[in-house]
């Protein structure tokens, strides 16, 4: 059971563009988010809202430190 493989993945936010947006992008471009700077970024693990947290860096490296983490299923994801 402990060697089972889980998909993990932190959002920082969300953008809705069009297929021509992504097309005429290049180095440089800004994708603007829903989430603004300094809110809490979410952890999933399979698609299940487990946690939130802070960005912080450590040894050198980008890292999610864990404010809150949700004991229950708590499935935010849209779409």
């Amino acid at each position: 059971v402990f060697d089972l493989p889980l998909t993990v993945r932190v959002e920082f936010g969300r953008a809705s563009v069009t297929t021509n947006d992504i097309l005429n992008w290049k180095p440089g471009t800004v994708v603007v988010l829903d989430q603004l700077a300094g809110e809490q970024l979410h952890l999933y693990v399979n698609n299940m809202l487990v946690a939130e947290g802070e960005v912080v860096i450590s040894n050198g490296n980008y890292a999610l430190r864990l404010t809150d983490i949700f004991r229950k299923s708590k499935n935010l994801q849209k779409g």
